[in-house]
């Protein structure tokens, strides 16, 4: 039975089954995120230009609608620093070339110290992906006649700055929050895990490979939702970075829980290491009954996993454990502990306990209070 994590449908339509797990995909992606900020970066160049156009710096004012769609981003920090990259970038390319246009007519050393320069300059790390506006910038200015600086040259900076203001300005009113999307992948991954978990008991209760039960890669969704998760709480609290509503400041701290996606990814690893030592050897019946109900209720810990919750049922868990480790050391000295079966003993069941413990310490420590 290959390892399936959609949530199954019965008798829903294929039709509404497709169109559910489309919008699914998309909500992961971020697509209505991604819209909102095309929006927004189209409006302010749009707001931008009139502005440049209202104020009489330019009739052409291409630059400000560049600036304005160059510094909209999908957090209020990360505005503020496309728009001290790219504007400092053009200022910086433009101050480079300036005393090559005021000196003498471009030559080819002149070319080649204003491209060296700018060059170098375009790629220190202070100017990130808009570094290569600093050579440009400067390549343009080298064009320009020297009675012609003031009359192009200063308007075009002034045209950047206010694009670059007015992008900044639009992040500001509307600055856009990924806490939801965090807390979607985080939830993923207490589901996928959960899965895994009563695969694996399921699995060892039958005596069958976990591959029999999960699949062959069943490894591999669970780490990518890892991955995905890990990423997203990455953005949300970019998100909150410099963001001037103390509402979503406040609701970031209460809701990214950092603590629990720790926790679930050291239980990933204990579960894939669970399911190796189940491929290399089968325990005996009598201890694969016990072991699958606390991989059970483990699944049931895990699904609520989360920071100021513990689980009522993680205590008697941990009281069964300790029941079928009494069982384990008995059996292990009737069987002697320097004999070939008292070593199988610890090689599997003890190993298997061993992992079950780490993992029940992981679900009790994200429960403390935020």
């Amino acid at each position: 039975m290959a390892y399936v994590s959609d949530v199954s449908y019965g008798a829903v339509p294929v039709v509404r089954r497709r169109a559910v797990r489309t919008v699914t995909r998309i909500a992961d992606a971020g697509g209505p995120l991604r819209a909102g900020q095309v929006f927004r970066a189209t409006l302010a160049g749009v707001v931008a230009w009139y502005l440049c156009i209202w104020g009489g710096l330019s009739s052409e004012p291409y630059p400000a609608a560049l600036a304005a769609l160059l510094c909209v981003r999908s957090t209020v920090f990360g505005s503020f620093s496309s728009a001290a990259s790219y504007a400092g970038g053009c200022l910086l390319g433009a101050l480079i070339a300036l005393p090559v246009v005021f000196t003498s007519w471009p030559t080819y050393a002149g070319l080649a110290a204003v491209l060296l320069l700018s060059g170098l300059a375009g790629g220190s790390r202070l100017f990130g992906a808009h570094g290569m506006h600093v050579p440009a910038t400067a390549l343009a200015v080298l064009v320009l006649a020297r009675g012609e600086v003031q009359q192009q040259l200063v308007p075009h900076i002034a045209d950047i700055v206010v694009g670059a203001v007015v992008g900044v300005l639009f992040n500001l009113v509307h600055a856009p929050v990924r806490l939801r999307a965090a807390e979607s992948a985080v939830d993923h991954v207490r589901s996928e895990l959960a899965v895994v978990l009563r695969g694996l008991a399921g699995a060892l209760a039958d005596g069958e490979p976990p591959e029999e039960r999960l699949g062959r890669a069943w490894r591999d969704p669970l780490a990518a939702r890892v991955r995905t998760a890990r990423g997203e709480l990455e953005h949300a609290r970019e998100s909150v970075r410099w963001n001037p509503r103390r509402r979503a400041r406040r609701a970031a701290r209460q809701r990214l829980d950092e603590e629990a996606l720790s926790a679930l990814e050291r239980l990933v690893d204990h579960a894939g290491e669970i399911g190796r030592v189940l491929d290399r050897a089968v325990p005996p019946e009598d201890f694969r009954g016990g072991y699958a109900r606390l991989l059970h209720s483990a699944a049931l810990c895990v699904r609520e996993c989360r920071r100021g919750f513990r689980h009522p049922l993680l205590d008697a868990t941990r009281h069964g454990w300790e029941a079928l480790m009494r069982d384990t050391d008995a059996r292990h000295h009737r069987h002697g502990p320097g004999s070939e079966a008292g070593r199988a003993v610890l090689a599997v069941e003890g190993r298997l306990l061993l992992l079950l413990d780490r993992a029940l310490a992981d679900l009790d420590r994200p429960q403390a209070s935020p």
